[in-house]
């Protein structure tokens, strides 16, 4: 005799997961943001105000027979809102930025920044004939402006910004405050359709401004940090580089930054192409030992 089968239940089936949505029309409202309103240049903020005004009243007065269509407006005015958030971080400054302060064109600036990213070191780029340059090693990171000097005073700034030196600036680590004299200018938007949109990129990594040092003795350091968490996971990447280095030798330690670290700073310009046209550039960016490393940390420590 057959065993009966239990009878389904509807409502089992049914798995309530409210922040799954509500991830789903952020991330909508951030790409309609981005590829709608300011692509057509439309009054983002008064576009996204009144979409959420509207979602939110038409979802408290709709009658009694419209209330389960009207249980979507809430939806509708949450990515109004991320909408709105993002198009005020794309297109406005506060008053102390930066961003607001300086020009497209470079300028000679002192400022007091602080290192808020990892420090990287970028190796002199290989000859080529068509260059009439060969550049040279720089050292690259994010700081965070405090002040800027204006004549005799000090004016307080805000605002993330890439810094490059040229040259080796071995005496900086992250969590450091500094004080540089450089060059300060505002990413160069697009002149030509098509064309790479790196201001676009600068600003999505939340940099509004561009730093360059012509020499890393226009750096000194203001106060050095001593047990920061940025400190300390900037020691622990340069110990890792220096074992590697150590234990490593010729071409392959330049592929094993890459693969094992995630610095690709190394790699040149044909290795990367070879990787590209493989479609192993994967390797490069998340591999099987990064999952395999990611996965004993979370076992190890969740048991």
């Amino acid at each position: 005799m057959p065993s009966p089968i239990a009878p389904h239940r509807r409502d089992a089936a049914i798995v309530y997961r409210p922040l799954v949505a509500a991830a789903a029309v952020a991330a909508l409202g951030i790409a309609l943001d981005r590829h709608l309103v300011s692509f057509y240049e439309l009054p983002g903020v008064a576009f996204w105000s009144l979409a959420s005004v509207a979602a939110l009243v038409a979802w408290l007065v709709a009658p009694g027979r419209y209330r389960r269509g009207a249980s979507w407006m809430p939806l509708v005015a949450f990515a109004s809102a991320f909408g709105l958030w993002t198009h005020l971080l794309w297109n406005y400054h506060e008053g102390d930025s930066i961003g607001r302060m300086v020009a497209e064109q470079p300028q000679p600036a002192c400022l007091d920044v602080v290192v808020v990213g990892p420090v990287a070191y970028l190796p002199a780029a290989p000859a080529n004939p068509l260059e009439p340059t060969v550049a040279g090693p720089l050292t690259e990171t994010t700081v965070q402006v405090e002040a800027i000097r204006d004549a005799d005073a000090w004016r307080p700034a805000r605002g993330r910004c890439r810094l490059r030196v040229a040259g080796v600036a071995d005496q900086i680590d992250g969590g450091d405050r500094l004080r540089i004299h450089a060059l300060i200018a505002r990413p160069y938007p697009t002149l030509n359709p098509g064309q790479y949109d790196w201001a676009a990129v600068e600003l999505g990594q939340r940099r509004v401004a561009e730093i360059f040092c012509p020499d890393p003795a226009c750096i000194r350091v203001r106060q050095a940090a001593t047990s920061t968490p940025r400190r300390l996971l900037d020691a622990a990447r340069q110990w890792c580089r220096r074992q590697l280095s150590a234990h490593v030798d010729g071409p392959g330690e330049d592929l094993a930054l890459a693969v094992l670290l995630g610095d690709r700073a190394a790699l040149d310009e044909e290795r990367t192409k070879a990787f590209l046209l493989t479609g192993t550039i994967h390797l490069l960016v998340i591999s099987g030992l990064h999952i395999g490393m990611l996965a004993v940390l979370v076992w190890g420590g969740l048991r």
